[in-house]
């Protein structure tokens, strides 16, 4: 490892569902994990670590005792991604900027649905897909992945709501006033109203697409 410093090399080593290799403990004993934590505090090595739980979650579960568990930087991807951090990774798949947008709609800054969404569109790109077999073909790998979106369906509630809401509220309150104000605000509640069916129907969409 170390020749990789005199060559001027800085290693990454990425290791993707990380949890099968703590269940051979056997094998992978906790002085496996003390030597490969002594080259990353050394800085010979980077690792980037994919896992479905926290390493020290998963090491206790299959009784590993090592200090190459404790103080790992941890990211939630759970979390999603910013709008930023979002644009940054679609950017890299070699979109077109329709399609970057699509990608972003699809993916809803959720870091396993926006790769997805990119995957799926790039390869419409190189087969001469239409976007409608793209997105079908993104919502059943969604399904089988577990990576159902539901940030939409969130956004589409809140906004039936909020538009059923204001319309209430503002009745009630108009009724109350002149007739002229009366007249003059009917028409923004019918705006309103108009808003509220649209929001009820998106909802609708959603939940029986």
């Amino acid at each position: 490892m170390r020749k990789f410093s005199t060559w001027g090399t800085f290693p990454v080593l990425c290791l993707d569902d990380f949890e099968p290799l703590l269940s051979h403990a056997s094998q992978f004993t906790g002085e496996f994990y003390d030597n490969l934590r002594s080259l990353v505090d050394a800085r010979l090595v980077m690792l980037l670590i994919a896992s479905g739980e926290t390493l020290t979650i998963s090491s206790r579960k299959y009784g590993l005792k090592s200090n190459f568990f404790p103080g790992l930087e941890t990211i939630d991807l759970n979390r999603g991604f910013s709008e930023e951090e979002a644009e940054l990774l679609i950017q890299r798949k070699g979109l077109t900027l329709n399609t970057e947008l699509i990608a972003l709609e699809w993916g809803q800054q959720q870091p396993g649905l926006l790769q997805l969404a990119g995957q799926c569109l790039w390869d419409m790109g190189q087969q001469g897909g239409s976007i409608n077999r793209a997105k079908r073909s993104f919502n059943r790998q969604a399904k089988r992945l577990h990576l159902n979106p539901k940030l939409n369906l969130y956004k589409t509630i809140d906004l039936a709501l909020l538009n059923v809401g204001t319309y209430v509220l503002a009745w009630f309150h108009l009724k109350a006033q002149p007739p002229q104000t009366q007249r003059l605000v009917g028409l923004v509640l019918a705006a309103i109203g108009i808003g509220a069916s649209i929001s009820f129907m998106m909802l609708l969409v959603t939940l029986f697409r």
